[in-house]
Order: structure tokens, then sequence, then C-alpha cells
């Protein structure tokens, strides 16, 4: 999804049989990430993550990573 940072790996991951989509991505950095997240969606909702994330429901279009964080989100 964002090939030019080299702090952070976010790709997407289909299920097409299950009609799914989602998101992950991993800082990888002691440095919090924006990432401009160019694609189709209309919410994400977060399934995962190694922050507190509680109540957020959508990260879409600019995701926002703290220090070493993992996230998985759901796309709609």
């Amino acid at each position: 999804v964002d090939p030019d940072n080299s702090s952070c790996l976010v790709f997407l991951r289909q299920d097409a049989k299950a009609k799914q989509t989602c998101l992950v991505a991993l800082n990888f950095s002691e440095e919090s990430q924006s990432i401009v997240l160019n694609f189709e969606a209309k919410s994400a909702e977060v399934l995962f993550s190694t922050e507190d994330r509680s109540g957020e429901a959508d990260v879409l279009p600019k995701l926002c990573l703290s220090p070493f964080e993992v996230l998985i989100a759901q796309l709609a």
C-alpha cells in the first residue's frame, strides 16, 4: 500500500470466498507513522491493534500508527 515507507509494512489481505478485505499495518520504528491510504473503502473497523483503539471504528483515509504498533482492520 505504501512501498516508499521503509518504517512500515502495510498491505491488503483479501478473501474472495468470504468477500472480506482486511488492512494489515505494522510499524517497525520507534516513532509514530502517518500513512495516507489511497484505495477505495468506505470504512475500516479495527479488529485488532497492539494499542488501545477501543471504540475506534474508522481509520480512513489517513492511518496513524504508534511506535511498533500492529493493526488489522476490516474494510467495507
